[in-house]
């Protein structure tokens, strides 16, 4: 945060003179951006190596708001244009469900993608097998609200409300006749059953039980220091 006046003199000063070369190696700075990652978060950078090797060019991703999304909006690479749909911005639950029935929708054979932690839509689901639509609905269970859980948690707040009875969603699925299968974490059992799932023509259900981090990109880390003023609800008032 800066002053308008005081940013822009300061970006004039910083900034390299008009006519050099501004040319900035995106591979290396990826790859060192990954390597810092690692050590804080190995689960993390896991699943989006398993997510990159069994996700082929031809499957377009659709993320919902979830911690798994904003790994795949930070870091995963599409393979092209329209290859990644992503909600910017807070509040927009519940995307991946109708926007992957539309795109779906009579293309046969292309292989869809969406992945949520939260449970499917029954309605669309029922859709989804009705007109046989390649959808592939990958649940990352964390029992509850992930984010939610680690913006209270990093505020030093005890957690409420956050952890949740969540159904079972493979037998949700068979009962509307969806093959569905669970794996714990998101390792190689993982990656091997994304891939089986995405081979399918029909529409199928992985559900994945495993809790993740949030990137440093999630607005909880913006705040380097400790937790902001408003994080205690008391704060002020004695």
């Amino acid at each position: 945060m800066a002053d308008a006046a005081v940013g822009a003199r300061a970006l004039t000063v910083a900034l390299p003179p008009a006519g050099a070369d501004l040319w900035a190696d995106l591979v290396t700075a990826r790859r060192r951006a990954r390597g810092a990652l690692r050590g804080d978060h190995p689960h993390e950078l896991g699943f989006l190596e398993a997510f990159a090797r069994v996700v082929g060019d031809d499957v377009t991703v659709v993320a919902d708001m979830c911690i798994p999304g904003y790994w795949l909006a930070a870091m995963h690479q599409p393979a092209g244009p329209r290859r990644f749909q992503y909600p910017m911005g807070w509040g927009h639950a519940g995307l991946r469900v109708p926007c992957g029935a539309r795109r779906g929708g009579g293309r046969p054979g292309a292989q869809r993608l969406r992945r949520r932690r939260l449970p499917l839509r029954l309605r669309r689901a029922g859709d989804a097998k009705q007109d046989g639509l390649p959808l592939t609905a990958l649940v990352v269970d964390d029992g509850g609200y992930g984010m939610l859980r680690f913006d209270q948690r990093h505020s030093g707040a005890e957690t409420y409300g956050v952890d949740l009875d969540t159904p079972d969603f493979v037998r949700l699925a068979d009962a509307f006749g969806i093959r569905a299968t669970a794996v714990e974490g998101l390792g190689d059992d993982f990656g091997k059953a994304l891939a089986s799932h995405l081979a399918d023509p029909e529409p199928t259900l992985l559900v994945a039980r495993a809790a993740l981090a949030p990137p440093p990109t999630t607005s909880p880390l913006w705040y380097r220091q400790g937790p902001p003023a408003w994080a205690d609800p008391l704060a002020g008032l004695g």
